[in-house]
């Protein structure tokens, strides 16, 4: 189920479409133009409106969905005939619907509803890293730390093991669920100190062998310039991103499809460097250059590579963030 805080701004962004005078308006009105919102789920709006805890929420939603409606870039003033919210509804092939969509309008205008948060992906690290986003390849069955980097990997998770009471056999890739909540109870009495020389070791090794590894698989233009179109989440088709920033500021662009980028602007360069951070991370930085103007432009983000479910528990995750403001993004068209 959804939470508040998402029903709120999801819900708030397609009533704001619709023409009411103002969200008061729209919530008495209860319109059936909206699907999936049932009579439970207007009843916590209500409350939640009413009780002035989340009206910041509101407001920003709001405006967004008007911006939206008046948009030249989208609605034009025109009130739509159908508005679709996908709700606690999951895609049915997320190797097929891979566009973001949280509200669907007249059956063509997708919209992601994205407040404040600036991830574009949460991959496994050999989808993103070896793979670009594209087609997973074979299933990888070992930690990618004991993968990438499985000396300074093992001078960090050995002791620990080793002092939760566990076999030398067992490794975090070969633990069982039982094993790995061993390990759990065993870091929470006992944390592992980030400021060894083992763990910044570690810190060091993983970021720098996996920034060499996604450079290796990055060799060919072709290939820098699907990976960007991937990072940023293009599409076949066009859809659309209402939200905030961390600062609760509006955000509101399209985002193009490939096609349309190649229209307009080409890859330059690709530049991927470990990253320093407390954790795991690798930089991504695109040179693009509009070719129209011969004007080039940055855009940079990072990748942070963490466990799962906690330090030594679970398969690593390589979560992406997009660190230029979405609106200097070469095909994201702010509206």
């Amino acid at each position: 189920m959804p939470s508040l805080t998402t029903e709120i701004t999801e819900i708030t962004t397609g009533l704001a479409m619709l023409g009411y005078q103002d969200l008061t308006r729209a919530l008495e009105v209860r319109p059936r133009h909206i699907t999936h919102v049932t009579e439970a789920t207007f009843d916590r709006l209500d409350a939640a409106k009413a009780s002035g805890l989340h009206d910041r929420d509101f407001d920003n939603a709001w405006s967004n969905g008007v911006a939206f409606a008046r948009s030249p870039l989208a609605l034009r003033g025109r009130p739509p005939w159908t508005l679709e919210w996908k709700g606690h509804h999951k895609p049915a092939s997320k190797s097929i619907e891979t566009i973001p969509a949280d509200l669907r309008v007249d059956h063509v205008y997708l919209i992601s509803c994205k407040y404040g948060s600036r991830i574009l992906h949460n991959s496994g690290p050999v989808p993103l890293f070896d793979h670009g986003l594209a087609a997973p390849g074979p299933i990888q069955r070992t930690n990618w730390f004991e993968t990438v980097c499985p000396d300074a990997f093992r001078a960090v998770w050995r002791p620990a093991f080793t002092a939760a009471g566990l076999a030398d056999a067992t490794s975090p890739s070969t633990a069982t669920k039982a094993q790995r909540d061993i390990v759990e109870d065993h870091l929470e009495a006992n944390p592992i100190d980030t400021a060894s020389t083992e763990y910044v070791d570690f810190i060091t090794s993983a970021s720098e062998r996996t920034a060499v590894r996604w450079r290796a698989s990055t060799s060919t233009q072709r290939a820098r310039q699907e990976l960007l179109w991937r990072l940023l989440r293009m599409q076949s088709a066009p859809y659309y991103v209402l939200g905030t920033r961390h600062d609760r500021t509006p955000m509101r662009y399209r985002v193009g499809t490939p096609w349309d980028f190649a229209q307009t602007y080409q890859v330059e360069s690709l530049t991927i460097t470990a990253g320093r951070r407390g954790q795991p991370s690798v930089d991504w930085t695109f040179e693009i250059r509009d070719t129209a103007t011969g004007l080039t432009c940055i855009v940079h983000g990072h990748v942070e590579v963490r466990w799962s479910h906690g330090k030594l528990n679970g398969s690593p995750e390589a979560k992406v963030y997009l660190d230029s403001e979405p609106e200097a993004v070469p095909g994201y068209d702010p509206l």
